[in-house]
């Protein structure tokens, strides 16, 4: 199923041409981040002039509109993700809800869309929101010092499996989540795969309400089956703040109703020594449930613009991580890790479903 079309042309004219530093290829998967976040800027006590606290009143949306399907080889496994679109504004807070009852949200993405020029608008959070019923994902952006007007697009990612009921599958995914012990100017916190889980993906909530303090932008939300865990990080830019950071991570019980399942995941990096960055993966066919990003750096910081699909449906199976520094020149390292769900087959197996549809 193609994408709505006249939605995808509001999201179409929005868009604009961007510019990136050189660019290195690193080896895929990526490297692991965690240990590569950079040394924080020499800040100033300035404040920011803000209207609306990240918990509170969410922006209205466009949407949700079907980007498109994906499945595993057996067509078993199928996830779908559909996006929502807010107004222009200078901060924004938003919730794309499922498209389709029947899925249960494992995932999102955001792209904070008219960011990635001079001055910069950055992603906050995105999370499954804990409401008990995972119909839904979350996400924030803002500009941060100088004002840069922008729409938040904002992602979820549903997951289904053939044969098992929406309620059954619910019961067999969990959220561990964990909150950064104390306030800090780069709060970062981790939490380990249970188990006998099988990693579906997960999220950051950074602790922070709009009206009271200047903020701190994602420099990551990352994990990867190979390390088993989730982590996630923030840091106070230009104008000095110390918050907490929430990590969420999502799995999924290793069987289900006779069906064993498996997680997958696909990672690449790319280094620029300033400007936007865009790191590029390919999946391979398995259903995404969950995408990983990072941007690590070398001086003032670099943050997170866009994690997200490919809207070409010349690209389906592409996803896309974008990074940039903000009115402080900074290289660094940008990572992209989807995680993906299929189901655990033994010996050869020919794929009889379409990867996208």
């Amino acid at each position: 199923m193609r994408t709505n079309a006249i939605a995808r042309s509001t999201l179409l004219l929005a868009t604009f041409a961007l510019g990136c530093g050189a660019e290195q290829d690193l080896p895929s998967p990526a490297p692991s981040p965690e240990s590569a976040a950079g040394t924080p800027e020499r800040l100033t006590p300035d404040t920011e002039t803000v209207a609306q606290p990240i918990f509170g009143s969410l922006d209205s949306v466009s949407g949700p509109n079907i980007l498109r399907h994906y499945a595993d080889c057996r067509g078993k496994v199928v996830s779908a993700i559909w996006w929502c679109f807010t107004g222009q504004g200078q901060n924004h807070n938003a919730v794309c809800p499922l498209g389709d009852p029947s899925y249960v949200a494992v995932g999102g993405a955001a792209w904070a869309l008219g960011g990635e020029s001079f001055p910069g608008a950055f992603i906050v959070d995105g999370f499954v929101p804990p409401n008990g019923v995972r119909d839904g994902f979350q996400a924030s952006s803002k500009s941060h010092a100088q004002s840069n007007s922008h729409l938040l697009v904002v992602a979820v990612i549903g997951l289904k499996i053939t044969g098992v009921s929406r309620d059954q599958l619910l019961a067999n995914i969990r959220d561990d989540i964990s909150t950064s012990f104390s306030a800090s100017s780069q709060p970062f916190e981790s939490v380990n795969l249970p188990a006998g889980r099988v990693l579906l993906g997960g999220g950051a909530n950074v602790q922070w309400f709009r009206d009271v303090t200047a903020g701190q932008l994602l420099i990551g939300s990352w994990g990867s089956v190979g390390t088993g865990r989730w982590q996630a990080s923030s840091i106070q830019h230009i104008q000095a703040d110390s918050l907490k950071i929430t990590t969420r991570l999502t799995s999924i019980a290793p069987s289900i109703a006779g069906i064993d399942l498996e997680s997958f995941d696909a990672g690449t990096a790319i280094s620029s020594s300033s400007g936007l960055t865009e790191a590029r993966v390919t999946t391979p066919q398995f259903a995404p449930t969950g995408i990983g990003s990072w941007s690590s750096f070398n001086g003032a910081g670099r943050f997170l613009v866009k994690v997200s699909p490919d809207f070409d449906d010349a690209h389906p199976r592409d996803f896309v991580v974008q990074s940039k520094d903000h009115q402080q020149a900074d290289g660094g390292t940008t990572f992209i890790n989807v995680v993906g769900l299929r189901q655990k087959l033994t010996g050869p197996t020919r794929c009889v479903s379409p990867s996208t549809f």
